[in-house]
């Protein structure tokens, strides 16, 4: 953390602002995800944290990625487990961007029902065929190796997202994926608002 606070403050020096600011956040990110034990964090955390990986994307695409949140006032202060949303969002921009693209609108939607979390991200990207589609969401309902996931360009990240969901509010929390090649991809997450007894530190 030091050594990127050196390059920061380097950068600043040479005026190098925006450069500088994505140094600060990626610092911040690495302590959000390595430093701190805690197992679940706030939703409100958790957006403040995928905000700032967005704005380090932004450094490569400038304003070809639009970011925006959409949810209830009283949303922010409900838990989950942490690190959850980042890998979708990578996930949209990797997949959703391509060079021919102008422009790139991701929206996380979030619901709340009396015990239930939803997370909606939605992107107007390239979309995932239907085969393709069908398969990987085959694969979030049932284990399947590394190997077999990766054979079938099927993303880690969203696999380990996928595996923890159902690993700590059981099977029946998995991730589905919705889309229409050309047009939009969204993936949704749904957490129970209770957390699990006992799951409270990694």
């Amino acid at each position: 953390y030091n050594t990127i606070d050196i390059f920061r403050m380097k950068m600043e020096l040479a005026k190098e602002y925006q450069t500088a600011g994505a140094m600060a956040d990626f610092g911040k990110i690495m302590r959000y995800n390595i430093a701190d034990s805690t197992l679940f964090v706030t939703l409100s955390d958790e957006l403040y944290y995928v905000q700032k990986y967005v704005n380090i994307q932004k450094l490569r695409f400038g304003n070809r990625i639009d970011f925006s949140i959409r949810q209830p006032e009283f949303a922010g202060q409900i838990n989950m487990i942490k690190f959850v949303l980042q890998p979708v969002i990578e996930n949209s921009i990797k997949h959703g961007m391509t060079d021919k693209r102008k422009k790139l609108n991701i929206l996380i939607e979030i619901k709340v029902t009396e015990d239930l979390l939803m997370i909606d991200v939605i992107d107007d990207g390239a979309g995932i065929p239907e085969d393709k589609l069908r398969q990987i969401n085959q694969q979030m309902i049932t284990h399947t190796d590394e190997k077999e996931q990766v054979t079938h360009d099927f993303s880690i990240g969203l696999s380990n997202i996928n595996n923890r969901l159902r690993l700590f509010y059981g099977d029946m929390y998995h991730l589905v994926i919705d889309s229409v090649p050309g047009q939009y991809t969204r993936t949704t997450i749904r957490m129970p608002i209770k957390q699990p007894e006992g799951q409270v530190s990694l």
